[in-house]
């Protein structure tokens, strides 16, 4: 009897590190997308599938950030008439007035980035682009890019998905 009692503890306090593990995983996590969304401008629902899209493509999180970060400055330079950011979005047939729409909403640009991105022929083309738009952090997101709009809406609503059963399963 003793004996079983001392399993039951033993699991009962075995679960508990797990969940108490669990929650603060999960809490880390909170705070990177807090962190992202809060550097960009992008909502935490949408930073929260651009992190899992940059986690499963082989992307560091920090490197997504300060691309997105420096890609916010190339589009509000861009809106304010910069020439040599407009000719980096130029090249993949992005108007001016796309890019003024984009400083209002990231995302929407983001999107029509990537699938312009995705069309452009070779790697050294996608990587040039990158870094003009994201800076020197650009060639690291060249793979999520090359996805283009619907590979970031499908990580996006997988990671939705993933949450949510993530919070029933709590």
């Amino acid at each position: 009897m003793m004996a079983a009692t001392a399993v039951l503890g033993a699991g009962a306090i075995a679960l508990g590190a797990a969940l108490g593990e669990s929650a603060k995983h999960y809490a880390d996590y909170v705070m990177e997308v807090e962190r992202g969304s809060k550097a960009t401008g992008i909502s935490t629902e949408q930073m929260s599938g651009l992190k899992f899209m940059a986690e499963e493509t082989g992307t560091s999180y920090d490197a997504l950030v300060t691309g997105l970060t420096r890609f916010t400055t190339t589009v509000v330079k861009a809106a304010a008439g910069g020439e040599q950011q407009m000719t980096a979005f130029a090249r993949l047939h992005i108007t001016q007035a796309q890019v003024a729409a984009g400083e209002k909403d990231m995302m929407p640009l983001l999107e029509l980035v990537a699938d312009r991105f995705k069309g452009l022929g070779s790697q050294v083309d996608r990587t040039a682009v990158a870094r003009e738009l994201f800076s020197r952090g650009g060639a690291a997101l060249v793979k999520m890019l090359s996805l283009g709009a619907e590979g970031i809406r499908d990580f996006e609503k997988e990671r939705s998905e993933e949450h949510t059963s993530e919070l029933q399963s709590r």
